[in-house]
């Protein structure tokens, strides 16, 4: 969220399991968290929570069935939002960012991935006073259960010398994905090198070789990755990058920008592995 952003997480240790995929999911909490950055022009406090919601207490939305559901909530303290601009937060295709600006999604994607679900999202905002949204999940009755272990191959994508490893310029403000995307590809034989904001990946650009590909996060500090690319093409138009990102869908706006590749988070090193092939295949 970077560092004028306090997170603050009040997380129940006793929630209820929900059925849903894991990366739609996660898709719906970092799109929220994006928005709300966005709102945070001048930094201020994020806080997510997680609760129990049983049919009375506290009142669930309208369009709710009675029953059991797990709450999640999404709070910042940023610019907040009209009565007019909330009746029409949850509408398809509305936006109020400018072409350029922001980089979350619409919450109408949110709200429709609460409404496949059999639950709902809501919304609540004055000017001035931030924004909370709320999504309702309905309660499962099945047990919770871990994903499967991924699989990594120890095996690089193609067998190379050492003297002639491709190098592989990372992009992510995240110091954990950072050491993850890093970590990943020495497993696969290459010759990782991170930055943790775009200026300085266009900074190490001007003043290096261009690398074999780059690797670059969409939502970042100072540009997203969208920006990065377009400018990383200036300084070497045949440099092949990698767009990786959390969003559902940023294909409306990213190809206003460049034609790069997208990879999608959370991936494994398989899915990683082919993207880092192809391109360094056919650039």
């Amino acid at each position: 969220m970077g560092p004028t952003i306090e997170l603050k997480l009040e997380l129940d240790e006793s929630l209820w399991p929900v059925m849903t995929d894991i990366g739609q999911f996660e898709n719906a909490v970092l799109n929220l968290a994006m928005n709300a950055r966005d709102a945070l022009t001048e930094g201020g406090k994020l806080t997510i929570a997680t609760g129990n919601a049983i049919s009375d207490t506290p009142p669930l939305p309208a369009d709710l069935e009675p029953g059991d559901y797990v709450r999640l909530r999404i709070s910042d303290t940023g610019t907040g939002m009209s009565p007019e601009v909330v009746a029409k937060a949850f509408d398809p295709f509305y936006t109020t960012k400018e072409v350029g600006k922001g980089t979350g999604l619409g919450l109408s994607q949110v709200h429709g991935f609460a409404k496949q679900l059999g639950g709902t999202a809501s919304i609540a905002s004055r000017p001035g006073e931030g924004t909370t949204v709320w999504l309702f999940l309905p309660r499962s009755e099945q047990p919770a259960v871990q994903p499967a272990e991924e699989t990594f191959f120890s095996a690089p994508v193609k067998p190379r010398r050492e003297g002639d490893k491709p190098r592989v310029l990372v992009v992510d403000d995240d110091a954990e994905v950072r050491a993850s995307m890093v970590a990943m590809l020495y497993e696969l034989g290459l010759s990782p090198e991170a930055v943790g904001s775009p200026n300085d990946a266009l900074a190490k650009l001007a003043r290096k070789e261009p690398p074999s590909l780059a690797l670059i996060d969409f939502a970042m500090p100072e540009m997203n990755g969208q920006e990065l690319i377009r400018r990383a093409h200036d300084l070497h138009p045949k440099l092949p990058c990698l767009l990786v990102t959390g969003y559902a869908d940023d294909t409306g706006s990213r190809h206003d920008w460049t034609s790069a590749p997208t990879l999608r988070k959370p991936f494994t090193v398989d899915r990683l592995a082919a993207a880092v092939e192809e391109l360094l295949k056919h650039g």
